[in-house]
């Protein structure tokens, strides 16, 4: 095994960021200068063009990668390193011989199959072809767990309703994305939840209303009185004025109560209830 001096010389791993396409180098220089000097395992150098050497075949210029090694003595040195794909390198060598099976002034790799082969027309296709089927099926899984979610629902009908009419240019991206895609993320989500929330109220006024709620401030307001304010998974506010504190701030929990009244505070919508039964 033959171990590179790396005194003056930095190893890097460039990688296109487009078909994913890689290759390792010995460099000598700066990154930021036009030339840089390549030093081959033999020990031979050559001056080359910053970023035509680091231009992957399919026209991409790659990103520079420095290999970063970290002496390990109860890591021998093997295989795992010089074969290495990454430009982390923990063992004996510290960096030395990291990746060195894969140096090379003209040669450019991409992985099929788990496998490390040659950078070609053909190869970065197929591999492409594989990371769009990849993404496809991950995405369906996306869409099929989000529509079987109550919260992720409750902000598409939210969102579809208010839409038309609406001047807010973040609702309009919303819906475009949502016709698009399909898909909203989950602080897109609890956004929506949050506007749809300053002016929606839960349960009637006089019949009893059960759910599963969030603790979000338990409070005594007097000797006698406790203030536990309580969210919805849709965030809407629900507040509770009662004897006792039956929980804590944090909990999930379900409850059972009669709504007293509906209203506003700050400019939010909230509900008041009585005769709560929480069921932890």
């Amino acid at each position: 095994m033959t171990s590179i001096p790396l005194t003056d010389v930095k190893r890097y791993k460039i990688v296109c960021g487009v078909c994913t396409s890689f290759r390792f180098a010995n460099i000598i220089g700066d990154l930021n200068d036009h030339e840089v000097t390549i030093m081959h395992r033999d020990g031979t150098r050559e001056i080359v063009c910053t970023y035509d050497f680091a231009r992957c075949p399919c026209g991409n210029l790659g990103h520079w990668n420095l290999v970063q090694g970290t002496l390990s003595i109860k890591h021998v040195c093997d295989t795992r390193c010089t074969s290495a794909r990454g430009p982390i390198c923990v063992c004996s060598c510290a960096g030395a011989n990291h990746a060195a099976d894969w140096m090379g002034l003209s040669t450019w790799y991409v992985i099929l199959d788990n496998k490390v082969v040659e950078s070609t027309d053909d190869t970065r296709m197929e591999n492409r072809a594989r990371h769009d089927l990849h993404e496809n099926i991950t995405f369906h899984r996306r869409r099929v767990n989000f529509r079987n979610d109550q919260r992720n629902d409750t902000a598409v009908r939210f969102l579809t309703s208010v839409e038309q009419g609406s001047n807010n240019e973040f609702i309009t991206s919303l819906a475009r994305q949502w016709r698009e895609k399909s898909f909203l993320s989950p602080k897109q989500v609890d956004a929506l939840l949050r506007i749809r929330s300053t002016n929606q109220h839960v349960g009637t006024v006089g019949e009893w209303w059960q759910g599963d709620v969030t603790v979000k401030v338990v409070r005594q307001t007097s000797p006698e009185t406790w203030l536990t304010i309580l969210e919805t998974p849709e965030m809407v506010t629900i507040k509770i004025f009662s004897k006792i504190s039956g929980v804590a701030e944090g909990n999930k929990i379900s409850i059972r109560a009669i709504v007293q009244s509906h209203g506003t505070y700050q400019g939010r919508a909230q509900t008041v209830m009585r005769e709560v039964t929480w069921n932890r």
